[in-house]
């Protein structure tokens, strides 16, 4: 069910109502579907992949914090819109990383 919905999800890069969205944009919307899908099969699944990160992805997802980590990650790409998202977005950045704080304990 993963790999279909991977399938499904790069091809929905095509759709018309994606078709103004950036690589980035299109990054971020789609770990968010696929967060979520994750942390709903993982009830099905055992092994260190569904036991360690999919938790901590799902849990993000559901915390509101996907968009966030898909901007932060995007930081070595010196990407403009990226970097002004971060800019205009510093309160989002603390709530994520105090966030992930918690988590961790």
């Amino acid at each position: 069910a993963a790999e279909l919905s991977l399938s499904l999800l790069e091809a929905s890069k095509t759709l018309e109502k994606n078709k103004d969205k950036t690589e980035h944009e299109l990054f971020v919307d789609n770990t968010k579907i696929f967060f979520s899908l994750m942390g709903n099969l993982k009830k099905d699944h055992k092994g260190f992949w569904w036991d360690f990160y999919v938790p901590f992805f799902a849990a993000m997802e559901s915390a509101g914090h996907t968009e966030t980590f898909g901007y932060y990650i995007w930081l070595s790409k010196n990407n403009v819109k990226v970097n002004q998202w971060l800019d205009k977005n510093d309160s989002r950045i603390k709530q994520f990383s105090k966030w992930y704080e918690d988590y961790k304990r």
